[in-house]
């Protein structure tokens, strides 16, 4: 089942679970003209669902693995609200392990750097820092939210055509549910490689609730945007960290639920 994840923003009082969550959620994330109900000619949703949705059941697991394996570089916002998030994001696979180096470019500066399962979060301007597993939770520019996509799920895929983000032509698909429990989506999944390249949940009746883009990416491997090293793909190690920070080492991860 696909459910939506909440809005969990950082706040240094809360407890580790809260705190790592809301900050990698935060961290891991265009205009909008509207969600299905009203880009949808009249007609075309039941057109749509009298033919067979097989392909885009299957460009949603091309998306899901490419969000996984492949290698990029780049900025994405998000908004919430009058809320504006701005991140660089780095991902990488370095002798098979997963790598991720996070910035933040407005609001409180805040580092996260991923090599697996172990995660640094870092807050230069208060000399803080906080290490431990990475949470297992469904960040939002990521295929993970809708792994659970299938013609048994409560939702109608609807393909919107073709659009283009960050200079990359992508596939626009709007995720309509069944009932009115759960949120819509609206996704642009990317032509050249199959990425989430954009992500907006709606509530039923249309009305927008949160968008995420990117701004501008990079698909390659080995090249990655001009403010972003090598070396920051790799954690710094406790011991390092504490010759400028205050520390906090956790060793349990958190279950973080997806709600």
């Amino acid at each position: 089942m696909i459910k939506p994840v909440p809005s969990l923003l950082f706040s240094k009082s809360r407890s580790f679970h809260t705190l790592l969550a809301g900050v990698l959620l935060l961290a891991l994330g265009g205009a909008s003209t509207g969600y299905a109900h009203t880009l949808v000619e009249p007609g075309s949703r039941e057109k749509q669902n009298q033919s067979d949705q097989a392909v885009l059941y299957q460009l949603f697991e091309r998306m899901i693995s490419a969000m996984k394996r492949q290698n990029y570089s780049g900025r994405y916002f998000r908004v919430r609200g009058d809320q504006i998030e701005v991140m660089e994001l780095t991902q990488r696979h370095i002798n098979g392990v997963h790598h991720e180096y996070l910035r933040s470019l407005n609001g409180t500066p805040k580092i996260i750097r991923r090599v697996g399962s172990d995660c640094e979060c870092i807050w230069p301007e208060q000399g803080e820092a906080l290490v431990g597993p990475f949470p297992q939770i469904t960040s939002r520019l990521s295929g993970s939210r809708f792994a659970g996509l299938n013609k048994q799920a409560p939702y109608q895929l609807i393909e919107l055509g073709r659009y283009r983000i960050a200079g990359h032509y992508c596939q626009q698909i709007a995720v309509v549910p069944d009932d009115e429990l759960r949120y819509g989506y609206k996704v642009c999944i990317g032509e050249e490689e199959p990425l989430l390249l954009r992500m907006s949940i709606y509530e039923r009746q249309g009305t927008p609730i949160e968008h995420n883009q990117f701004s501008h990416i990079i698909i390659d491997s080995h090249q990655m945007i001009a403010t972003v090293n090598e070396s920051d793909l790799f954690l710094l190690g406790a011991e390092r960290l504490q010759e400028e920070f205050d520390v906090v080492t956790l060793s349990n991860q958190p279950k973080v639920a997806d709600r």
